[in-house]
């Protein structure tokens, strides 16, 4: 399963960080990194309710492709459109009326991705 990293994730401004720890509300399957720095898939409701308690406190977030697109939809209240530009080699994203198109210079949906939630984050 391919996610964003701790360093990307950590080596984010500040509000991108807070913006995502409000949004992300842990649920079984989700991967995290806790304190002890070991990728971790939450599988027991125990370990779901502690990760939900603590979470804005020890555990950051491995977010999937489809958790960065339900957080861009979310905070931008548009489906967005996902386009690769064969001319330009990087992905382009229709943010509709948010704020129209966003071009990325990635080839990795992943990281365009990453890349389209960084700048949402400041944007609101």
């Amino acid at each position: 399963m391919k996610v964003i990293s701790v360093e990307q994730f950590l080596s984010t401004d500040k509000k991108v960080q807070d913006e995502i720890m409000k949004w992300w509300e842990p649920e079984m399957m989700d991967l995290y990194v806790p304190l002890d720095g070991e990728p971790t898939v939450i599988c027991r409701q125990r370990q779901l309710d502690a990760t939900r308690r603590l979470k804005n406190e020890v555990t950051t977030p491995l977010l999937t492709v489809g958790q960065l697109i339900d957080f861009i939809e979310e905070k931008t209240g548009v489906y967005i459109g996902i386009e690769f530009n064969s001319e330009r080699c990087g992905y382009e994203f229709d943010l509709r009326e948010f704020d129209g198109k966003y071009r990325t210079p990635y080839v990795n949906l992943l990281n365009a991705l990453w890349d389209l939630v960084q700048y949402i984050c400041i944007q609101i």
